[in-house]
């Protein structure tokens, strides 16, 4: 697994930051157009884990790093 998405049971997935925790939140994607746009599933600020491992679980510790 790499990337913002994964599919788990048919359906678009992605891993948001919440409480300092993983969780995985199902998503409709809309197009792929130099970015991938998200239609549903969550909010405009909403934080997102744009790579990740096979280690990566929900409920895992994650902490942000500054870019």
């Amino acid at each position: 697994m790499s990337g913002l998405t994964l599919t788990e049971r048919g359906r678009q997935v992605v891993f948001q930051v919440k409480d300092d925790r993983a969780g995985r939140e199902p998503v409709d994607l809309g197009q792929r157009i130099g970015h991938l746009e998200i239609k549903q599933g969550l909010k405009e600020l909403d934080e997102v884990i744009e790579k990740f491992d096979q280690n990566l679980r929900a409920s895992s510790n994650v902490s942000i790093k500054n870019k």
